[in-house]
């Protein structure tokens, strides 16, 4: 394949089908939230779930990088604040994912844990959801080249 960068729309289509993956690591984590809540002990099965989810998170992230970024750049006049945007997010995520997998390590409480892990699920879905409005929206990551010149 080599260094060409993939098409606006390829690169939407990448970026939201690793957005459906994710959406199921979330779910998971929902659930194991939920059997906190019950009452039941899945220390381990969180632990398996947030190690599962980061390890999705930091590729998801890096595909970004490599290919939503540059596309972002290209997208229009708004690129360089779309970019500093989604590398903000990013750090924002990473933070909190680590914050929340040291809590897992350290074995708080049921109460504690089942919040820390809405609380991240409820994080990373408003971020996708909010890169999805912003910059993943059809009109920002398509194919057709405006361009400035005026040739005649």
């Amino acid at each position: 394949m080599g260094d060409e960068q993939p098409k606006p729309s390829e690169v939407r289509k990448k970026i939201l089908a690793e957005h459906v993956a994710l959406r199921t690591h979330l779910d998971a984590l929902d659930a194991i939230a939920d059997r906190l809540a019950a009452g039941e002990g899945v220390l381990d099965e969180a632990r398996a779930a947030a190690s599962t989810l980061h390890a999705a998170l930091v590729a998801h992230m890096k595909d970004e990088e490599a290919i939503l970024v540059p596309a972002l750049a290209e997208a229009d006049g708004f690129g360089p604040a779309r970019v500093a945007d989604l590398q903000r997010e990013h750090v924002e995520q990473g933070e909190v994912l680590g914050a929340l997998l040291r809590e897992i390590g350290g074995a708080p409480g049921s109460a504690e844990l089942e919040s820390r892990i809405r609380e991240l699920v409820r994080r990373i879905r408003e971020d996708m959801a909010h890169e999805e409005s912003v910059h993943l929206a059809p009109g920002v990551l398509k194919d057709s080249v405006v361009t400035t010149s005026f040739g005649g």
